[in-house]
C-alpha cells in the first residue's frame, strides 16, 4: 500500500471517529448520560458563548446550577473552560454535539499520527481502527464530558514531540509545549501524568548530551537539543501562567482551582475527602482496591475486543521491552504512560466514586460511561495492540506459506469472526445499558420536550439531588440571559420570589412519581401541573384526604422555619378536610385536635417560609402510607404571598420526599389528596 492510500485510508479512519461521536451524541445520549457534569460544560460554554464567565441570576439560590460557585463577582463554573469553549463553538454552529465531531476526529486522527511517529503508517491505521472500535471511544467521546478533549490535546503533544525528535525542528516543539500547556489549564493532574513519560525522556536526553551542552556554552551556543527542550518547557510553563491567573481572577487565589473553591476536600491525597454531603476516608487500602476494578474493567471491557484486544497489546508491549531492537526510546515514552496514569490515579479519590460503595463494578458510572480517567491510556494500548498484531502476524504467516489454501483462508475467517464477536460483545453492553437510560429519560423529560415546553413560562423543577439546577436534569437549562421562552427555577420558598422577578408570566411545576434514576428498576412517572399565586392579608390552604377503610389512625404534622406540632385527625373513611390559615407571623391549623395539651393551633410562620404538612394513615401496627403538602410563603409590604402547594401520596417508601407526587391515573383510587390555597 502507497503511502497516498495510507493516507486516504486514515483519513476514512478520522472521519468515521467523528460521525461515530455525533451520531451517538444524538442517539444514544440525547438528554445527555448519567454523568451530571455535561451540564456543567454545556451552560459553561453558554455563557463562553456571550463572552462571560460569570452568571447572574435575577434570584440567586432559585437559579444556580450545578458545580457552579458562588463567587464575588458572580457564579462561576468548577471547571476550566478548554472543553467548554469548544462546545461553545459547537453551539455557534447551531449545535453544541457539532464540537463532538471534531472531538472524535482528533482521537482517532492523533492516535494514528502517534503509531506513525513511533513506527510506522501500518501501525497508525491499526492503532486508529483499534481506538475507533474501543468502548471508551464509542461511548464517552458521544458525551459533554471533558475527558476525550484533553485526551485529544494530549496525544496532539504527543505527536509534536515525538515529530520534533525525528526533525530536529524547534517548531514542533513549541507547539508540543503550547499543547501540553493547554492541557494542564484545562485538566492540571491529567496532563501531568500523561506528560510524566516526556519529561523523563527529555531529562534523559539532556543528562546524555551534558558533555555537549556544556561545551556549547562554553562558546555561547545553544545546541539544537537544548532550543528544543527550552521551547517546550517555556510553551509548557505559559500553560501553568495561564492556569493560575485563572485561578487568581476567579477564586482570588492563584493556588486555589475553582473546583477546590466549590468542595474543598474534593482532591488528590489520601484521607478524608467529601464532595457536597458525600464522603469517603481515601485510604492507601481503599485506593488500591477501587483503582484494581478500575483497571481490570478498562483491560477486560473498556477496550476493542476486551481481553482480546488487552492479550494483543500485551503481547506487543512485552515485544517492545524485552527485545532489544524494539526498544526504542519512543515506544518506551509511550510505554512509561501505564505506571504514570495507572500509579497516578491511585492518588485521586474520583476512581473510587466511579464504583458503588460496596467496589461493585456493575453498578456506578463505571457499568456505563467506563474508566474515563484512563482515558490517556486508550491510544497507547491501541499502539501497542497493533505491534503485537503485526508480531504474531510475522510468526504466524511463515507456517501459512506451504498449508492449503481453503486451510488459510478458513484460519482467517476463524479469526475474523473470533475479533469481530469479541468487538461487538465489548460494544455491546455499554451501548444496550445507556440506550436504556436514555429510555427513561425519555419518559420523564417528555412534558417538556419536543415542543411541548409551555411559552412565556417558568417551570419550577424539585430539588431531587439538593438545590441545583442541571443536578439531574441537564436538559432542562437555562440561557445565561435568564430571558427565554421557558425559563427553570428550583421549586420552594424561593420560588416566590421568581414569580416577583417574572410576574407576567405563567408558572408550572414538573412533579413525578417513581425515581430519577434510571439505573434503578422504579420507572418515573411525570406530569406537569399549573401554579398560581394567591395573595391577601391571609392566605388558606385547604388540604383534602382520603382515608381508606380499615384505617386504625391518623395523625398531622405540621412544620415550619420555626416550629411543629403534631394533631390527630378523624380516622373515618372517607374525605377530610385540613386547613391552614397564614398571617402575617402565624399559620392557624384548623379541622384537627392537638395531639397534647402543650400543643397549639397556631405556630410561627417566617416572612419567607414553608408550611409542610405530613398526614400519616396507619393502616396496621407499624404499616401505613402519607400525605403530604408543601405551601410556599412570602410575606411583602402588608400581604401575604403562597404559591399552589406541591402534594404527594406516599405509598412506597423508596419514592418519598420528592418522587412520590399525587398523580391520580397512577395511585390506587383507595388514595386521594388535594389541595388549594386562596387569599383573601
Amino acid at each position: 500500500m502507497t503511502g497516498r492510500a495510507h493516507r486516504r485510508l486514515a483519513l476514512i479512519l478520522t472521519g468515521i471517529g467523528g460521525v461515530v461521536a455525533l451520531a451517538l451524541a444524538f442517539w444514544l445520549f440525547p438528554y445527555h448520560a448519567i454523568n451530571h457534569d455535561e451540564g456543567v460544560y454545556l451552560q459553561q460554554a453558554s455563557l463562553l458563548l456571550r463572552g462571560r464567565l460569570f452568571l447572574h441570576p435575577p434570584v440567586a439560590d432559585a437559579f444556580r446550577p450545578w458545580f457552579f460557585v458562588d463567587g464575588a463577582s458572580g457564579l462561576y463554573a468548577k471547571y476550566a473552560p478548554y472543553p467548554a469553549v469548544l462546545y461553545a463553538a459547537g453551539m455557534a454552529l447551531g449545535n453544541a454535539r457539532f464540537a463532538l465531531f471534531a472531538v472524535g476526529a482528533a482521537v482517532v486522527g492523533l492516535t494514528y499520527l502517534v503509531g506513525v511517529e513511533v513506527r510506522d503508517r501500518t501501525v497508525g491505521l491499526l492503532a486508529a481502527g483499534f481506538v475507533l472500535v474501543s468502548p471508551l471511544f464509542v461511548v464517552d467521546t458521544a458525551t459533554f464530558l471533558p475527558y476525550a478533549p484533553v485526551a485529544a490535546l494530549n496525544l496532539g503533544f504527543a505527536v509534536a514531540y515525538l515529530r520534533a525528535e525525528r526533525t530536529g525542528r524547534v517548531s514542533w516543539a513549541a507547539l508540543a509545549g503550547a499543547l501540553v500547556g493547554l492541557a494542564f489549564f484545562a485538566r492540571p493532574y491529567t496532563a501531568v501524568l500523561f506528560a510524566l513519560p516526556f519529561v523523563a525522556h527529555a531529562a534523559w536526553t539532556l543528562w546524555g548530551a551534558r558533555s555537549e551542552l556544556r561545551a556549547g556554552l562554553a562558546d555561547r551556543r545553544v545546541s539544537a537539543l537544548a532550543r528544543r527542550r527550552l521551547a517546550t518547557a517555556a510553551l509548557g510553563l505559559c500553560g501553568v501562567v495561564v492556569a493560575l491567573a485563572y485561578n487568581r481572577y476567579l477564586t482570588g487565589s492563584a493556588f486555589v482551582f475553582p473546583y477546590q473553591a466549590f468542595a474543598p476536600h474534593d482532591g488528590l491525597g489520601f484521607g478524608p475527602h467529601a464532595l457536597r454531603g458525600y464522603g469517603h476516608d481515601y485510604t492507601p487500602t481503599v485506593a488500591l482496591r477501587a483503582n484494581a476494578v478500575v483497571v481490570w474493567r478498562l483491560v477486560s471491557r473498556w477496550v476493542a475486543g476486551g481481553l482480546l484486544g488487552s492479550a494483543l497489546a500485551a503481547v506487543g508491549l512485552a515485544v517492545v521491552l524485552f527485545r532489544r531492537r524494539d526498544a526504542d526510546a519512543r515506544l518506551l515514552v509511550l510505554a512509561g504512560l501505564y505506571p504514570s496514569v495507572v500509579l497516578g490515579n491511585v492518588y485521586f479519590w474520583g476512581n473510587y466514586n466511579l464504583l458503588s460503595p460496596d467496589f461493585n463494578a456493575a453498578q456506578g458510572l463505571l457499568r456505563y460511561l467506563g474508566p474515563y480517567y484512563h482515558f490517556g491510556l486508550l491510544a497507547p494500548t491501541a499502539i501497542f495492540a497493533a505491534l503485537g498484531l503485526r508480531w504474531l502476524h510475522a510468526r504466524v504467516r511463515p507456517h501459512l506459506a506451504g498449508v492449503d489454501r481453503r486451510v488459510a483462508l478458513t484460519v482467517a475467517l476463524v479469526a475474523c469472526v473470533v475479533a469481530a464477536a469479541a468487538v461487538g460483545g465489548a460494544l455491546a453492553g455499554p451501548l444496550s445499558r445507556n440506550a436504556a437510560n436514555t429510555a427513561e429519560y425519555e419518559q420523564g423529560y417528555a412534558p417538556l420536550t419536543n415542543g411541548a415546553a409551555p411559552a412565556n413560562a417558568v417551570v419550577f423543577l424539585p430539588p431531587t439531588y439538593g438545590d441545583w439546577l442541571n443536578h439531574p436534569y441537564q436538559a432542562l437549562r437555562n440561557d445565561p440571559g435568564y430571558d427565554a421562552d421557558t425559563l427553570y427555577a428550583l421549586d420552594g420558598v424561593r420560588s416566590l420570589a421568581v414569580t416577583a422577578a417574572y410576574p407576567n408570566r405563567t408558572y408550572y411545576r414538573y412533579a413525578f412519581r417513581g425515581t430519577w434514576v434510571p439505573t434503578d428498576d422504579l420507572p418515573v412517572h411525570p406530569a406537569l401541573k399549573r401554579v398560581r399565586v394567591a395573595r391577601g392579608a391571609t392566605v388558606t390552604e385547604r388540604l383534602r384526604v382520603r382515608i381508606p377503610r380499615g384505617a386504625d389512625s391518623a395523625s398531622v404534622r405540621v412544620a415550619t422555619d420555626a416550629g411543629h406540632g403534631y394533631y390527630a385527625l378523624n380516622a373515618t373513611p372517607g374525605t377530610h378536610t385540613v386547613t391552614f390559615a397564614v398571617n402575617d407571623s402565624a399559620v392557624r391549623i384548623g379541622g384537627v385536635t392537638p395531639a397534647s395539651s402543650s400543643t397549639t393551633r397556631a405556630l410561627p410562620v417566617a416572612e419567607s417560609d414553608e408550611v409542610s404538612t405530613t398526614v400519616y394513615v396507619q393502616t396496621a401496627p407499624s404499616v401505613g402510607f402519607s400525605y403530604r403538602s408543601r405551601l410556599p410563603v412570602g410575606y411583602r409590604n402588608g400581604t401575604r404571598a403562597a404559591l399552589t402547594p406541591y402534594v404527594e401520596a406516599c405509598t412506597d417508601p423508596r419514592t418519598c420526599g420528592g418522587g412520590a407526587a399525587y398523580l391520580p391515573e397512577r395511585v390506587d383510587e383507595r388514595y386521594g389528596v388535594n389541595a388549594t390555597v386562596t387569599g383573601s
